[in-house]
């Protein structure tokens, strides 16, 4: 049950304070229904307790039509089988119903006309009108005429026909007119008396799947074998072949890929392509069929386990249209990739500009400050030069942030040449005294 219908259950809760019966009770096109509920006990007792589910209630002329058309009058045994099948496990309101099939279960009880492992079952879809509905047996089809009633435990649709209780398989193909299956009984000899006890196994089976064929390919097959003078347990292991004990192989149950274990102990496998569904080589071409014991699907093949076949190849239009659509994909995957890398590379080359164009002002910046520490440090210098040392014992050389003390500035004096020194300077007596001849 999905979430859309629990929440609606949890409104029902709260927002209704009547129950099943006396809601039903309150609605005048329903009269013959509760006459019918108030003289079996079986009824009331059901519509009493019964709690989480979905009640597709028949009016008054969808239970007179049903009663005309069975030709004599049902039995209470039969009423209450058939109101019981209306009477669905689980909440579904109809905004929970689209076109994906559901099997919702009933509580009709298994025994004579049903066996299926948790009830028989109902499906639940909408139709090409996207109306929903409620379809049994050969795909017979119910609509609502009154949609979403509370009351205590769960909801009521008003319904205008009355729902068929699913046949037995020999039942249902005679019903849904397949000649061509029953002709491959006939000629397959499963009609006579001598096969009764495998049909009847079959029959009390629970929870049966069956891959009914039903065209002129299938037929065609089946001739040829019978022209090879096939044993009788051949044709057997044939018919065995097409169905599957223990499953219910609903469609909403079968996937790609599946592989189902036949009656006969041979395996089939189930092939998906899009809203195709194959069993071997042989395609579904009606499903969900429901019958006493389990599901029919009508197929357009015959299965031999002797001869396993697959689904036919794609049509070179498909595998054109699905090698179109997987370039399509490559070049879209391509050219996003491509707009990926180019924006990646951009936001990348951008980033990397800023950083160089932030450490070359920082370079700048260094390289202003280098020639202004250098310009005082020239101006310091010049300075130096023309004051005198006592000036500049205390001063202070500065460069860049650095402070360094100014060592002691000795100034001499200007030099003189030999022959303009004095010769006190010389001999340390009188001036300009020549200077003795050298000595030879």
């Amino acid at each position: 049950m999905g979430l859309v219908s629990l929440c609606f259950l949890l409104l029902v809760a709260f927002a209704s304070g009547a129950s099943l019966i006396q809601v039903l009770q309150q609605i005048d096109q329903l009269s013959i229904l509760n006459d019918i509920i108030a003289n079996s006990t079986t009824l009331t007792d059901l519509f009493t307790t019964a709690n989480n589910f979905t009640f597709l209630a028949p009016n008054n002329a969808a239970l007179e039509k049903w009663i005309e058309s069975a030709g004599a009058a049902p039995n209470s045994t039969e009423i209450e089988e058939t109101l019981q099948y209306h009477f669905l496990q689980g909440g579904f309101p109809v905004v929970s119903i689209n076109s994906t099939p559901q099997f919702a279960s009933t509580t009709l009880p298994n025994g004579h006309i049903a066996n299926v492992t948790g009830g028989q079952v109902i499906e639940i879809v909408t139709g090409s009108d996207e109306t929903p509905q409620f379809q049994s047996g050969n795909k017979t089809a119910v609509t609502i005429t009154a949609a979403d009633i509370l009351c205590i435990g769960g909801i009521i649709h008003i319904v205008s026909n009355v729902l068929e209780v699913p046949k037995s398989i020999p039942a249902l193909a005679q019903e849904a007119q397949l000649q061509i299956f029953v002709a491959l009984l006939e000629k397959g000899g499963f009609l006579s008396s001598s096969k009764e006890p495998l049909i009847d196994e079959i029959l009390g089976s629970s929870d049966v799947t069956v891959f009914l064929p039903n065209s002129a390919e299938a037929m065609a097959s089946f001739n040829n074998i019978s022209d090879s003078n096939p044993s009788q347990d051949q044709l057997d292991s044939i018919f065995k072949y097409h169905f599957v004990v223990g499953f219910q192989g609903y469609s909403s149950n079968l996937f790609d890929g599946q592989i189902l274990r036949s009656l006969e102990g041979a395996n089939l496998t189930v092939t998906k392509r899009g809203n195709e569904t194959f069993v071997n080589g042989a395609q579904i071409t009606t499903s969900d069929l429901i019958s006493q014991n389990g599901v029919v699907h009508v197929i357009n093949g015959l299965l031999n386990p002797s001869n396993i076949t697959t689904p036919p190849p794609l049509s070179s239009e498909s595998s054109s249209g699905e090698l179109t659509t997987v370039v399509g994909v490559a070049i879209t995957f391509a050219v996003l990739v491509t707009i990926a890398i180019a924006v990646a590379a951009f936001w990348f080359l951008k980033k990397r500009r800023i950083q160089v164009t932030e450490i070359r002002r920082d370079q700048y910046k260094r390289h202003l400050e280098n020639q202004e520490a250098a310009a005082k440090f020239d101006a310091l210098n010049r300075k130096f030069e023309l004051e005198s040392p006592v000036e500049v014992q205390e001063s202070q050389l500065s460069y860049g942030r650095t402070a360094v003390p100014a060592l002691p500035r000795v100034v001499m004096p200007p030099r003189k040449s030999l022959y303009e020194m004095d010769a006190t300077s010389v001999h340390g007596t009188g001036r300009n005294k020549p200077l003795p001849t050298p000595r030879h």
